[in-house]
């Protein structure tokens, strides 16, 4: 197989184990690879940001911070709007994962900014979907907005699995939601 070619399989596994936070990280740290060894610079940017995810369902929001941080460091970011959106999504899990949910809606903000204009709609409902959580325990009715906006998206697209996850937090809004 090329390595294009395994590239491309490996960031599809991860985003289909995301659950399993040992296998995506170790399937993440194999595309950086990947990448790295036929100097791909978009596939690197692109895995080091599945890499920081991973690290952050791992629990390790430090080492997530690092790979940021690599990333800012290596690559042009603001030249690649798909990098860009991505990093600021990411930025944003890490923000809420510290708890600091200003500025998670922040860089959410700025992912669907970013998604709307490049025209991606999943990655921009992705964002919607995260902005929703960040807003859920200070701003439910925003938090409401997002959520079906997102889910709204994804049933569109047929991003069934997505779609899933927005309703279920939709479903937790409404259960917490004062009477």
């Amino acid at each position: 197989q090329s390595f294009a070619r395994q590239l491309k399989r490996a960031r599809r596994i991860v985003h289909r184990q995301m659950n399993d936070a040992p296998r995506s990280l170790e399937l993440a740290r194999e595309a950086l690879n990947i990448a790295e060894r036929i100097s791909d610079r978009q596939a690197s940017c692109s895995s080091r940001l599945l890499v920081a995810e991973a690290y952050l369902l791992s629990g390790d929001a430090q080492a997530c911070a690092s790979e940021l941080q690599q990333l800012t460091e290596d690559s042009e970011e603001s030249t690649d709007l798909a990098v860009t959106g991505e990093a600021e999504r990411v930025r944003g899990l890490l923000a809420l994962a510290q708890g600091d949910a200003t500025l998670a809606v922040h860089h959410f903000g700025r992912s669907i900014s970013i998604f709307e204009i490049f025209g991606d709609r999943y990655r921009a409902a992705l964002a919607h979907y995260e902005l929703g959580r960040a807003y859920a325990s200070s701003q439910p009715e925003r938090a409401a907005e997002h959520l079906t906006q997102s889910a709204h998206t994804f049933s569109e697209l047929g991003a069934r699995i997505a779609l899933k996850h927005a309703e279920e937090a939709l479903e937790a809004l409404d259960r917490t939601a004062p009477e």
